[in-house]
This record gives structure tokens, sequence and C-alpha cells, in this order.
């Protein structure tokens, strides 16, 4: 008997648990699988001694969040240290021209104004705008939608920007990142770059309507110095680690290897869970799911024990676009086009033209393999070279977005509709674009290891049909509407049962907040 059971030890449940376990509960956590930390996993996919993030790999939310300003000192007696990024991210050009993101707000103006000078001027007023909001968009994050909390940080971003200046930035706000960028900068160059920034946050294209607060989050963030993009020391699986040695230092328990079959329901409240081998553990005050809604309220569940209109609500819930990945163990650091501080970039966008960005995504979208996907490269060894053997490095590169179902190859060059069937070919596409920005990649790879949109679900089926942000996060399916219209804040039509995780209010990222936002519910 617990007070609180937790399926899933993703982050979201590692930060609930510990909220919980640290107020007098006794709470316990249940993992189908052998490690804690759900998407936050480090493994030597390629080669030994090369160690690959397979999920997120750069950290920039969290450091905005509530949970790691309370926690970051526990969690630092646990082993986590970051390393962040003094270039976090650079789009790249054919012709070895480049547009930085620094984390000195002059660095980034230089970049651009190398471009044009008003398009500096136009990303200044972005980042001051930045942070003028900056710790009511992080008190949105702590705050389940509706509630007063959320009303009172509406009310200061209207008293610190204005009336007309709030409105001005809730319109930014809601447009597309095409039109955001059109609307604040001239060179098609620093278009693309912003574009590309607001396809880090939930997976926007170009056209994605109410997906520009997104870059100007990412924008504000890379430059902020209380928060920028980092990794930790490591990889994501030491951030899991030491989350999970918290938690277990407060009395919470960590049961791996122990998959849950189902919720026990009586009464229309949830009394425990029944493992897949019999066992039945029960829950005196709380079923937390860190699970997407279809898993949970169809499998778990039952629609027997829900709502109609409810189970309508959630066979509706859209998943958003896949990735594809490419793990690459190289035998040396590759030398990028462009000046020398491109190759220092954590992240680098190889980014053709706007009208290419928009043309991959809505092939991926209409389920075609895109001809010329829009690539994106991390370089972890560049600020963490103990990911690698010594003189070694490690690059991630992914295709975003992806199609989960094939219908059809863009180029019409791939006949196959299997993922097992064509990855490693659409792996070699993706490679060859990337040899005008890097001369000699292919001779310094040493191994690869590719993951399809099926492999990353196979990987862990919360990341339902390769989609990393467990649902669309377009604005139908975000704040008050994630991630059903009517239950926004974490309850379900059971009592007693929550939802937590990238599926709830604040959505996809390393935060840790919903956990936080649900724990401080529970205890009110």
């Amino acid at each position: 008997m617990y007070d609180a059971i937790l399926i899933g030890a993703g982050h979201h449940n590692l930060v609930a648990a510990s909220y919980l376990a640290r107020a007098g509960w006794k709470v316990a956590i249940f993992e189908r699988g052998q490690h804690a930390g759900g998407c936050l996993l480090t493994a030597p996919a390629t080669l030994p001694g090369f160690h690959h993030d397979l999920m997120p790999c750069f950290v920039h939310l969290l450091f905005l969040s509530p949970a790691y300003r309370e926690f970051k000192e526990d969690w630092g007696r646990h082993g986590l240290a970051f390393r962040r990024a003094a270039i976090p991210a650079a789009s790249l050009f054919p012709d070895g021209d480049g547009v930085l993101l620094c984390d000195r707000l002059s660095a980034t103006l230089a970049s651009i104004g190398r471009h044009s000078k008003a398009d500096a001027e136009s990303c200044r007023r972005l980042y001051l705008t930045y942070r003028r909001v900056r710790e009511q968009l992080a008190g949105f994050m702590d705050a389940p939608p509706p509630s007063a909390a959320t009303a009172w940080r509406a009310l200061r971003i209207r008293a610190l920007l204005g009336p007309r200046g709030a409105v001005r930035f809730l319109r930014l706000a809601l447009l597309s990142p095409r039109h955001l960028a059109g609307e604040c900068f001239e060179h098609p160059r620093v278009r693309a770059w912003l574009i590309h920034l607001a396809a880090r946050l939930g997976g926007a294209g170009p056209d994605t309507p109410g997906s520009a607060l997104a870059a100007l989050i990412y924008l504000g963030m890379a430059m902020d110095s209380a928060a920028g993009i980092a990794v930790p020391e490591g990889g994501m699986a030491a951030l899991a680690g030491a989350m999970s040695g918290h938690l277990r230092a407060l009395g919470g328990e960590i049961h791996l290897g122990r998959d849950v079959a189902r919720v026990v329901v009586r009464r229309r409240t949830a009394m425990g869970v029944q493992l897949t081998d019999g066992t039945t553990v029960e829950a005196r005050r709380a079923v937390i799911a860190g699970l997407p809604p279809t898993r949970l309220f169809l499998q778990l569940v039952g629609a027997e024990h829900l709502p109609r209109e409810f189970v309508t609500l959630v066979s509706r819930y859209r998943y958003g676009l896949s990735i594809f990945r490419i793990e690459l163990a190289l035998s040396a650091r590759p030398r990028w086009s462009g000046d020398a501080e491109s190759q220092s970039a954590a992240l680098l966008h190889i980014a053709p033209s706007m009208a290419d960005l928009a043309r991959a995504h809505h092939e991926a979208t209409h389920d075609h393999l895109p001809a010329a996907p829009a690539v994106a490269v991390g370089q972890p060894t560049v600020l963490d070279p103990r990911r690698a053997p010594p003189g070694k490095h490690i690059l991630w590169v992914t295709a975003n977005p992806a199609p989960y179902v094939i219908r059809g190859d863009a180029a019409g060059a791939i006949a196959g509709r299997s993922w097992d069937q064509v990855k490693e070919v659409y792996a070699d596409r993706v490679i060859s674009i990337l040899r005008p920005y890097c001369p000699g990649l292919e001779g310094l790879i040493e191994a690869r290891h590719v993951l399809s949109p099926v492999d990353l679900e196979r990987l862990n089926p919360n990341l339902v049909q390769g989609d990393p942000a467990a649902g669309s996060f377009e604005p139908d399916q975000a704040f008050i509407f994630r991630p059903l219209a009517g239950w926004s804040r974490y309850r379900t039509p059971i009592r007693r049962l929550y939802l937590n995780g990238a599926s709830t209010h604040p959505g996809p990222g390393v935060t840790g907040a919903s956990g936080h936002a649900l724990a401080k519910m529970l205890q009110e």
C-alpha cells in the first residue's frame, strides 16, 4: 500500500514523486524498462566508448522551471553537472555562409548584422521583450490552466508591456514561424535561421500557426544567462540518474522491469494498479500516469470505465509528426564550411531556402519521404569530449519531420513502404545532404545507428507514432486544450487518477514542470 503509485519513470514522474516524497507521502514508481528517466537515455549505440543520447539531447527549458530552481543543488549532490554552449546553434548555407545564435546578445547581433543591420536591431527588440516577460513565461510552465495563477501571469505581462504591447506580443506568439520571420526580418537567411529555432520546441513547421512563440522562447533562452542551452556531463542519462538518486534519498521507490497491465478501477475511483505478473499494488491517494492519453485511457483503464464523450475526445487525440535519427561515431572532429565559430556550434541547422524547409514539411505531412529533408546536426562532444574516446567524436543527425506511415517517396527513388526496409537507404540520403557542408564527413564515420520513427516507438512506447512531443502541439492541443478540451488540469474522469508528462501542460521538453504543478496541486 502506497500513498501514490506512479506509472512510468519518465522525468516528469520523477519530479512529481520527489515533491510528494518530500512532503511525507509514501510513493513508488513502476517502470516497464530497465532504466529510469524515460526518454532520457544514453547508450553506446554505435561502438563501445561512444555515448549517444537517443532521444532528447540538449537542456534548455529546464533551467527556467521551478523543479530545477528548487532541486538543482540536490541533483548536483547526485552527480549532475552541465556544459553550457557558447554557440547554441548555427544555420549553415550551401555557399559556406551562416547565421549564429550565441549565448551573448552582442555576438548574435554581430552575426545577424553581417546580413542586415535592420535585422540585428529587430532581434535586439525581440530579445528585450523576452527578458521583460521571462519570469511570467516561466510561471506559465508551473500553473495548470485555467487557474488564478495563469490569469495573474497574463495580467503581469499586460502590466509589463502595456495594453498595446501585450496585444502585439500575443499576436506575434500566435503567428506561424514564417509570418513571424517575415514581419521581423528582411534578409532571407535570417528568416530561415528564425524558422529553424521554432522547430526546436514542438517540431513546428514553417506554416504551423501559433508556433512563433517557440521561436521567441528559444531565441531568448539561448542568450539568457539564467537559462542557456546545455548538455549534462555524461549524457542525458546523468540527469535521469541524479533525479532518481534524489528521489531514493527522499524515501521514494523505483521498481524497474515492472510493467503495469491495468489501472484498478472501482466505482469510478482508481484503487491502484495491476502489474503484468498479476501483482496488485494499492494506492491510498493517487495513481499518476506518465503516459500518452490514448495508452492510459484506452489500454490501461478501458472505455467501460469512462464517459462515452470522454472516450470520443481521447480517440480524436492527434499525434504529431515523427523524427528520423542517425547516431554517428567519428574517428575525428568534423570540419564544417563557414567561419571558425560555426565549428563550435552545439547544433547546426543545414539551411537551404525557406521554400525548401516548407516543401520538406509538406511532403512529410502527406506521408512521403522528403526528397530533401530538413536536417539538423548535434555535436555533443564539442561541449563534452568525454562522450567519445580521446580524439574521437559523436554526432547526431535528425531529418525532421519524417512520416510515420510511408505512402511514397517525393524523389521517386525509394520503392519500399516499410521503415524496416528503407531506413538505411533513407539514412544515406540524409547523410548525402551534409556533403557540401562537411567535406570528408563520410570518411570519418566508424559506425552509425539509425532510428526510424518505428524504431523510436519500439524503444519507448510513449513515443506513439515516433512523435517526440507526445501529441501534436498545434494551438488546439496546447495550453487550456492540452491534452483534451476541458481536461487541462491533470485530472481525469476517474477519481484519484491523474495524467502527467509531455501530453499535459506545458507540453514537450525536458522541464519537469508538469510533475511539479501536479504535485503542488495534490498537496493543496
